[in-house]
This record gives structure tokens, C-alpha cells and sequence, in this order.
């Protein structure tokens, strides 16, 4: 089936394993380090806590992993940019927010505001544009009265949190021990009694496979719209980049301050995102609970709109996290003529519920080489995690 309508966003969902994990903590609750938990309900309408990742946090995994698998890529280092005078800590942080050079502002966005006469900053997407603070208004060399406006870029990069797929409390403590062989010279000289007695501490971790949802608007990568209340390019980058010919306006601004990169790494800066999700690596205490956060399956295509189309397609079972394929296969019969590229499906082996396996390979014919079959004239390719990644990308326009 051939769409002619273009690829604007790229959406997704992927599971990941939580089998003895801890990975997002809110700190202690009575002296045990606990992870973060919501409520939901269980099979039989009960109230329960299970653990979830905040959407910060894991997009902090992928923004760490995007920067150690591109290590020639410019690093938007995370700087100090405001000062608390009391107290001399940070009270702003954030990098210099310029798009133009670090795929990572580009992709995740950024927030500066206006307020009293100080910049402030803050480091991540602002939730909204009416995060926006007062404007000011400054005179340039020419007597030019110019509005200064808050800096609001907000992410392409849409992330739901992780969410358990287990609606059962399956949280567990452990206790550890470290076994003093001595005290410290401070201790000693300050002739205080002590015992060598070993102390514990407390950690709580879950068994589960936590889902989580994507959206990355590929349109808006490389662009940036300076107009009404709405500034994504600081002035002073508008100016120097126009300058020195790095962006220009697009084919269908006119009028209006909406600006291109004149070299739009549009593809290579989605690619190299998407390729640093397959691998992605992070999360607390993992010294103790090492837990792999790349995806253990992954369901992706390219959209010529942001609906987050692959939502609640996982469930949990006694053998194994499922796929719902009846599920799968209504969304992609609705969203058919807006699903620009082949879907992806890519899966660990032995991962998934044995017969939920097998039902997803007898999709497929036995006389091809590729695993393909054809859902209302969409394909739907099942490969590796890795391997799907691989070949989505390689369906994106230039």
C-alpha cells in the first residue's frame, strides 16, 4: 500500500523487562529507599501500588546514551545559568540552547524565560507555551524597539512514562549489610564508644515489563517558528545564523519568521535518537539491581499525523508479556491511510508468551525469507529490536 501523504512524525511503543529492578526512586520512606509507584486497579477492582519510570528520567537514559553512541556529535552540556545569592547553589540550570549546533536542544527543547530584567533557564522541554513568562522590551544599535520574549522550544520528542503491565503490588524488600572492620581516626581520637555492629539498609525492588510510548514530530526537527508568542530561536542566533547563512526561512513562511537549517540533518538526527533508544542504557542503583533498559520489543512506523496510535497493545500473563494482535490489527485497518512507511515489529526471542510468539510468526508466510505479512495492505515486518530500528530508518526522508 503506498501513502502519498508525507511522513511527519514517527510513533512507537516499546516494552522493557523489570525482573528484579529498581530504576526510578522519589527517595526513603521510613529509612527503605523505595521506587516510584502509582495507583491503579488489579483484576478485582482493588486499589494497588505498582512501580512506574518517569518520562524524565528515561528520556535522561536516552539523552546519555544518544551522546556515548555519538561521540563526535557537539555535547550540549547542562551549565549553571543562574545563582541563588543566599544560599550559592544553582537556582537555574540548562545549556546555551542552540539548536543549530546540538541535535541534543534541537530534539528535547529547552525553556529561557524573561522575568525582573535576569535570563532564566531551565533544562528540558517546557510543558506548554503558557509556561512563558512577562516580556521586556530592549533597544537594539539602531533604535529599533525590539519585545524580548521568553525562549520556549518545546521537545519534539513526546515520552509517556513507564508503566507497569503487571496490576499486581509485586514489590519486594532488600536488605543489605555492610560489615564495619574498624572506625574512622575522628571517631578514635574523639574517644567516642562504638560498636563494629553491621549496618543494614533497605531497598524495595519490583518484578514486572514496564511499556512506554513515543512520539517524535519529524517535521519539526531542523525547524524553528519565531513569530507572535511563540520564540523557539533565541534573537541573537536568529540574527547570527540568518547572517552567516545557516538557516533560512521555509518555502512557505512569507511573512512570517518560521526558519529552516539551509543543511537539515533532519534524518540523521532522527536516526541517530531512534538508534540510541535500541540500546538504551540507565536507571538508579545499578550497582545492585542491574537492569537492561533497552527495548525487548518494539512496535514503530512513520505517520503523516502525532496520533499516539500504539498505546495499551501489552499485557501480562502467567508465561509472559503478550502483544494484542486483534488489537494491533484494528488500529493499523484505522490508521491505514495515515501510516506512511512498513510497521516494524521487532522482538527478543523468547521473550514474549510462547503462544503469543508463535501466533505472530504463523502471520507470516512460510515460503518468505523476510518475516512480513500484510495487514489490509499495510506491511508489518517482525525482526530484532535492533534490526527494526535499523530498517525503519532507513525508510525516512531525507
Amino acid at each position: 500500500m503506498s501513502n502519498s501523504k508525507p511522513l511527519t512524525h514517527i510513533i512507537g511503543t516499546f516494552l522493557i523487562s523489570g525482573k528484579g529492578a529498581f530504576l526510578n526512586s522519589p527517595g526513603t520512606v521510613d529509612g527503605v529507599t523505595v521506587p516510584k509507584t502509582y495507583y491503579t486497579l488489579d483484576d478485582r477492582g482493588k486499589q494497588v501500588k505498582v512501580p512506574y519510570v518517569s518520562a524524565q528520567a528515561w528520556k535522561r537514559w536516552l539523552r546519555e546514551t544518544f551522546k556515548e553512541e555519538n561521540p563526535v556529535e557537539p555535547k550540549a552540556v547542562i551549565k549553571v545559568l543562574q545563582v541563588d545569592e543566599k544560599k550559592h547553589t544553582p537556582k537555574k540550570i540548562g545549556t546555551d540552547m542552540d539548536p543549530i549546533i546540538y541535535a541534543e536542544d534541537d530534539i528535547f527543547g529547552y525553556m529561557k524565560t524573561l522575568k525582573g530584567g535576569d535570563e532564566e533557564g531551565s533544562e528540558g522541554e517546557a510543558s506548554s507555551e503558557e509556561d512563558a513568562e512577562k516580556t521586556e522590551q530592549s533597544v537594539d544599535s539602531s533604535s529599533e524597539i525590539i519585545t524580548a520574549k521568553p525562549v520556549i522550544r518545546t521537545s519534539p520528542l513526546q515520552a509517556s512514562i513507564l508503566t507497569s503491565i503487571r496490576k499486581i503490588a509485586a514489590r519486594t524488600e532488600d536488605i543489605g549489610w555492610v560489615h564495619p572492620g574498624g572506625a574512622s581516626d575522628e571517631i578514635i581520637q574523639s574517644n567516642i564508644e562504638y560498636t563494629t555492629d553491621s549496618l543494614g539498609y533497605t531497598t524495595e525492588f519490583y518484578d514486572t515489563n514496564l511499556q512506554g510510548i513515543f512520539g517524535l514530530a519529524y517535521h519539526r526537527l531542523g525547524v524553528f517558528r519565531n513569530e507572535g508568542d511563540r520564540i523557539e530561536l533565541d534573537v541573537e542566533l536568529e540574527k547570527k545564523y540568518s547572517k552567516e547563512q545557516k538557516i533560512r526561512k521555509t518555502a512557505d513562511a512569507g511573512a512570517r519568521r518560521i526558519y529552516e537549517l539551509v543543511e537539515n540533518h533532519r534524518k540523521d538526527r532522527a536516526t541517530k535518537i531512534l538508534k540510541a533508544l535500541a540500546v538504551m542504557r540507565g536507571g538508579a542503583k545499578q550497582t545492585a539491581f542491574a537492569d537492561p533498559v533497552h527495548p525487548q520489543v518494539i512496535i514503530m512506523a512513520g505517520l503523516s499525523c502525532g496520533n499516539l496510535i500504539f498505546n495499551n497493545l501489552f499485557r501480562d500473563t502467567v508465561d509472559g508479556p503478550e502483544i494484542n494482535i486483534a488489537a494491533l490489527e484494528e488500529i493499523l485497518n484505522d490508521f491505514k491511510d495515515r501510516i506512511t512507511t512498513p510497521v516494524y515489529i521487532g522482538i527478543r526471542t523468547g521473550y514474549l508468551n510462547p503462544t503469543n510468539e508463535k501466533k505472530l510468526n504463523e502471520k507470516v508466510p512460510n515460503a518468505q525469507e523476510e518475516k512480513k505479512w500484510n495487514v489490509d495492505g499495510l506491511d508489518v515486518v517482525i525482526t530484532t529490536p535492533i534490526n527494526a530500528v535499523e530498517q525503519f530508518t532507513q525508510q525516512l526522508p531525507a
